[in-house]
């Protein structure tokens, strides 16, 4: 099969074709690498899972829902030293560029090289390193997190998969209070969107490294989810879900950056410059887990953020 991290077909391989992995995954705290823990102890049984944790309490949290769950606690990604223990012994690293709210992102790719160098010191087979689409546009800041990741990956002449994480359906959490307040979706435009929920990056990482990495060395997934949806259609969405009139705001790019943070502004403004592919679309979520989350049914997880 072309795609061997479909969910489907992994099952069939397990019994007869497909050994036990050990798979690390680091920061397992992220909403990536704890979907990706919890499609691995959930759709594909039998693997050895350690998360690799900073604190003590979501390693807790993690190891009561899954009591097979091995967890290392401590890792500082700044601090090579206290990443050699999570990565002893296993087969695939997934590792996830890390990210702390409000914190200064200039350390970011150096953090994940250093989780990535910890991970073959090891002896780790295979990595799955989990990025971002904005690799597209490397002058800006915010690529800047993972386009020179992406390029030491390469240099390494390991085996690795490369999850490139589209516009996360989470960042409508950021409008909540004034969808809230003002009842409107203010967007520069009207171009597409196709929204990812992160949990399905976790996912398609689960799917990977479930079959040791086989099939899928030296790939590059574009994780988007499956509709490109518009600002009025997003806008149509949340009337549905939240059963209220929202209104639909196109508003001068000018303005809309004055309202965001800098690097959003320098990213968006490249994205509005280039219309309906800014952003990329693809089916390869789908392929790897065989299906994938729509707007609608986050938006129906996440209402009463915005009600």
């Amino acid at each position: 099969g072309k795609y061997l991290g479909h969910v489907e077909l992994a099952r069939k391989l397990r019994p007869n074709t497909a050994k036990m992995v050990r798979i690390a995954v680091v920061p397992a705290s992220s909403n990536s690498g704890a979907q990706c823990i919890s499609d691995l102890f959930n759709k594909f049984k039998g693997n050895t899972v350690v998360g690799g944790y900073r604190t003590d309490d979501k390693a807790t949290t993690a190891k009561t829902q899954y009591p097979d769950l091995e967890t290392v606690i401590g890792i500082d990604a700044s601090n090579p030293e206290t990443l050699s223990d999570v990565f002893k012994g296993a087969d695939v690293g997934v590792i996830v560029t890390p990210y702390a709210h409000g914190a200064d992102m200039s350390k970011d790719a150096e953090k994940t090289i250093n989780m990535i160098d910890a991970a073959i010191k090891a002896g780790v087979q295979h990595v799955v390193y989990i990025g971002s689409w904005t690799v597209k546009y490397p002058q800006t800041t915010i690529a800047k997190r993972f386009a020179a990741v992406e390029d030491h990956l390469k240099s390494t002449n390991v085996p690795y998969t490369t999850l490139r994480g589209g516009w996360f359906m989470n960042n409508w959490l950021g409008n909540a209070e004034g969808i809230k307040t003002t009842s409107k979706i203010i967007l520069p435009s009207n171009k597409r969107w196709p929204l990812i929920d992160p949990r399905d990056i976790g996912s398609s990482a689960a799917a990977v490294a479930a079959v040791g990495g086989k099939g899928h060395e030296q790939k590059v997934y574009e994780m988007s989810g499956p509709q490109a949806l518009r600002g009025e259609d997003i806008c149509g969405l949340f009337c549905k879900i939240l059963r209220r009139n929202i209104e639909f705001q196109q508003v001068p790019l000018e303005s809309w950056c004055a309202a965001v943070p800098p690097f959003i502004a320098e990213l968006v403004t490249l994205m509005e410059n280039e219309g309906d592919g800014a952003l990329p679309f693809s089916q390869d979520v789908q392929n790897l887990c065989g299906t994938a989350r729509t707007f609608e049914d986050w938006l129906n997880e996440n209402k009463a953020a915005f009600s």
